[in-house]
């Protein structure tokens, strides 16, 4: 693809990334427990369950294109990725890009396993999904009046592996939370620690779809990163996390609880976001000081970054911005 075509793909599509700045907000020290991770080549299976709209799944594989599409302004969704790919460096694996291959999709628009799902439930949705095969990530997207297990819970995202027939199956799921858990989309809905605290206005005008974004993008980092449990983690409060809660909330340099920290702002529409990708928007995500690559995501206001995203409104030509700060909330901050 010609790279002033793929610049402009790139403009079409900005997002709001969470990202730690260790100076401001300590962090946990991850840890590797030498288990495997996903490298390389990975081939992808998405299971869209429920009435999963034609724009969220549209805006959803924006994001996963986004991944892998480099080159554009910055900083990016890609770049961002870079970090993620960092930590084989530091598991002393073959270090090289991690390409994220879309090999299925696949609709569920019956709600065949009720509306509320649990572990067993998962575990038909990534049979059929993947056909059987262990080797694909399952990326589970539910509906708006659909309940996933631990959503709510501690986590906006659930990712891990499920043993089928033996074999371990890797997997990331997550829910559009505007109405099952709406303190999944802060910092665009309000949190009652701080009510007066201002809101971040959705890049793409749609919290749902945003919110999902973002779960999916910490759920990617979680899913590469301790893809079977034994692989980067850190202690909170007696439990094993995974490196994309680390950070969970950080924006940009000078986040603190219930402070995202520093972002751009799309004069126009006003749409906040830290991050540029293709198709539809851009991306919020966390750092982890633990790991430095050579090559890292620079959100605005500076410094290294990791974690979580979430999108922003349609470019089509450079944007018009200004680097700003918000209060807002968010539980455990």
């Amino acid at each position: 693809m010609p790279s002033s075509f793929l610049s402009v793909l790139l403009l079409a599509l900005v997002v709001v990334l969470p990202v730690a700045f260790g100076q401001e907000k300590p962090v946990l020290p991850l840890k590797y427990n030498g288990g495997a991770l996903l490298t390389g080549n990975v081939d992808v299976a998405i299971l869209w369950y429920g009435s999963v709209t034609k724009t969220q799944k549209n805006k959803i594989l924006a994001f996963l294109k986004s991944i892998n599409a480099m080159g554009g302004p910055q900083p990016s969704v890609a770049t961002w990725w870079q970090v993620v790919q960092g930590y084989q460096t530091f598991a002393n694996k073959p270090t090289g890009p991690i390409k994220l291959n879309i090999v299925n999709q696949k609709d569920d628009t019956g709600y065949s396993q009720g509306r509320v799902l649990v572990k067993d439930m998962i575990e038909n949705l990534i049979t059929a999904a993947t056909g059987g095969n262990p080797s694909i990530l399952t990326i589970i997207v539910a509906s708006d009046g659909v309940s996933v297990q631990d959503m709510c819970a501690g986590s906006c995202w659930q990712h891990g592996s499920i043993e089928i027939n033996e074999k371990p199956f890797p997997y990331v799921a997550v829910g559009n939370p505007e109405k099952e858990c709406p303190i999944c989309a802060w910092p665009f809905v309000k949190d009652i620690h701080t009510p007066k605290a201002p809101l971040l206005r959705p890049p793409s005008a749609n919290i749902g779809v945003d919110a999902m974004v973002m779960s999916l993008a910490a759920g990617l980092a979680g899913a590469v990163t301790n893809p079977y449990e034994d692989g980067f983690t850190a202690v909170y409060k007696g439990n094993d996390i995974d490196a994309s809660a680390v950070c969970k909330g950080i924006f940009g340099s000078g986040a603190a609880p219930g402070i995202p920290g520093k972002f751009l702002i799309d004069k126009k529409f006003g749409g906040a976001f830290n991050a540029y990708g293709i198709g539809y928007f851009g991306h919020q995500v966390a750092e982890t000081p633990a790991i430095k690559p050579a090559k890292v995501f620079r959100p605005p206001g500076g410094g290294n970054t990791f974690a979580a995203l979430m999108p922003v409104p349609v470019w089509t030509r450079a944007p018009n911005h200004h680097i700003s700060r918000v209060n807002s909330q968010h539980p455990d901050r």
